[in-house]
């Protein structure tokens, strides 16, 4: 099971300090001797398994996984669930979008919601998909690109040919393929005429076109995997001093450790200015009534 480990706790238990214990398990995961992540700008290791991380890797592969639920099986923050997302996908273990619901659809299961909608209806657009499956256009053209190409691919050595023979060349359903061929033509991919009636495709032309390539971290994560809490925070503690750092220190802490303290101290701090000023102001009022 996946554990974490902090720092801090393991600095007290040694007796040596936070960035020693930091240096002992970067040495470790260097050698080899361990396997886990570091949580940038958290004090903290998550310690796992080769066969942990295939397993999840499997699990998230297969189909929609709500990073809600995920964090409660794991029994990690979601932040901590984040970092080993950010792993996963530099090692090529998974591909796919985490979309505004915080919800992981892999390629293979987008692909297949995405054929599912060009199946069910006579044109197919970026931006309505995008709507209904809570995700960016750019992940959604990434996968409709690889439709094309595939569909372009399988095109090419013919001059004619029926729409049911493409379908099965492409590994495509029929409607899909035809929704597909009129997109290719209108965008000037590729030349040729539509037989409707006899469902047939009388090919001219095809324009060279190159496999696009599937960026599974900047072009299908449908936002970043973790979003720095806002300067704005500062707010909080300017006006309400130590209460106002502390309740920013345990909302922000989840997202920015480092900011969280940094929230907490100047909240203390703003907390002393007030005292000094609130005694300077009365030590003067006092002074008034002691010369009358």
């Amino acid at each position: 099971m996946m554990n974490v480990t902090k720092f801090s706790e393991e600095a007290v238990r040694l007796n040596v300090s936070i960035q020693d214990v930091r240096s002992i398990y970067e040495k470790s995961l260097s050698d080899g001797k361990i396997k886990g992540l570091i949580v940038p700008k958290k004090d903290e290791i998550i310690r796992f398994s080769d066969e942990e991380i295939d397993v999840l890797a499997t699990k998230l592969d297969a189909g929609k996984v709500s990073l809600g639920i995920l964090t409660t099986e794991l029994n990690l923050m979601p932040y901590q669930v984040r970092t080993i997302f950010d792993y996963l996908l530099k090692k090529n273990k998974i591909n796919g979008v985490l979309t505004d619901d915080d919800i992981f659809i892999s390629n293979s299961v987008l692909r297949k919601e995405i054929i599912n909608e060009a199946e069910k209806n006579e044109s197919i657009d970026a931006h309505v998909l995008s709507s209904k499956l809570t995700t960016t256009e750019k992940s959604i053209n990434s996968i409709m690109d690889n439709l094309s190409y595939q569909i372009l691919s399988s095109v090419s050595t013919y001059s004619k040919i029926g729409f049911a023979d493409l379908a099965r060349e492409a590994n495509l359903p029929e409607n899909v393929t035809k929704l597909f061929l009129k997109k290719l033509i209108q965008d000037e991919k590729l030349v040729g005429q539509l037989d409707m009636v006899n469902n047939v495709l009388t090919l001219e032309k095809v324009k060279p076109s190159s496999r696009p390539i599937e960026d599974n971290q900047s072009t299908l994560y449908s936002r970043p995997l973790s979003n720095p809490p806002s300067d704005a925070w500062y707010i909080v503690p300017l006006f309400f001093g130590f209460l106002g750092g502390l309740i920013s220190y345990f909302i922000v802490d989840n997202d920015d450790h480092g900011k969280a303290v940094n929230l907490f101290w100047f909240g203390v701090i703003m907390s002393v200015i007030d005292a000094l000023i609130a005694w300077a102001y009365w030590s003067w009022v006092m002074s008034l009534f002691h010369f009358i």
